[in-house]
């Protein structure tokens, strides 16, 4: 399930934000980790696998990080663990990547199982580099971890979330009026890029790999680059919006690539909290 299926728009998004809204602010870390689980777990085996090892070896590996940094006895093993376990989530992060690739028939967007997986264990690096330095303690709520290491508005195409920005948030978020409101404008300008600027240049897009490339003419052959650039661009940033917009809805500020000029004025206010 992605951020522009039906089923994610007219059932899960509603059903979520309105327990998520109910619920008080220990318990929605629980919500936001249960919520990733069921959309790693509707995408496939793969993605929940990658999940689990990411998971579980970064949370012990944190604790050992953070418990031992004043230790000088211990520099050498600490590294070694901080090595070990960075190698592992890169590892991880090539072979989604690789695999998703190969699923992807004829250019068509299917973002979680592509960038979507690669922001698991992008997202654990930044964690363990975060604990390492010593910037922030190590996470020892399972919920808080769960929760930001497959944060699934980010399981678009992100972006990646750096830990200690935002390891507040995922103890204890807090909603706002103002953040929900961006939010919702963010996600709608989002899906409709997508929907009525990506979606269709990806159909033109695939007729023209159909079609006899030795009947094109050279101005045909810019003019699709022109089409699949815009189709990329375009689909890109309409799901870079709606990740933001969930995020944003859900308490948490991701900052953008850049931010619209229509947007800039009426969400400064929240942009700000």
């Amino acid at each position: 399930m992605l951020l522009t299926d039906i089923a994610f728009l007219y059932v899960f998004l509603p059903v979520f934000m309105g327990l998520y809204a109910l619920s008080p602010g220990r318990a929605r870390p629980w919500l936001i980790s249960a919520a990733n689980i069921f959309m790693l777990i509707s995408n496939g085996r793969d993605c929940i696998i990658l999940f689990l090892i990411s998971f579980i070896t970064v949370y012990f590996d944190a604790i050992y990080l953070y418990n031992t940094r004043k230790e000088p006895k211990e520099s050498f093993f600490r590294k070694k663990a901080f090595i070990a376990d960075i190698a592992l989530n890169l590892l991880l992060l090539f072979l989604s990547a690789a695999k998703a690739a190969s699923d992807i028939p004829d250019g068509t967007f299917n973002a979680l199982r592509l960038y979507g997986s690669a922001v698991i264990p992008l997202h654990a690096v930044s964690y363990l580099i975060d604990v390492y330095r010593g910037d922030c303690p190590a996470q020892t709520n399972v919920s808080s971890l769960a929760a930001y290491i497959s944060f699934f508005p980010s399981l678009g195409f992100g972006p990646v979330m750096k830990y200690k920005n935002h390891a507040a948030s995922f103890a204890l978020p807090k909603l706002s009026v103002e953040k929900t409101a961006a939010g919702i404008r963010y996600f709608v300008f989002g899906l409709a890029e997508y929907k009525l600027i990506a979606e269709p240049l990806c159909s033109v897009r695939r007729v023209i790999l159909a079609s006899d490339i030795n009947k094109f003419s050279a101005a045909s052959i810019w003019l699709s680059v022109i089409v699949f650039y815009a189709a990329f661009v375009s689909g890109v940033m309409g799901m870079l919006q709606m990740g933001q917009g969930v995020s944003l809805m859900l308490g948490f500020y991701k900052k953008p690539p850049f931010i619209r000029r229509f947007l800039r004025d009426s969400d400064r206010t929240a942009l700000h909290l």
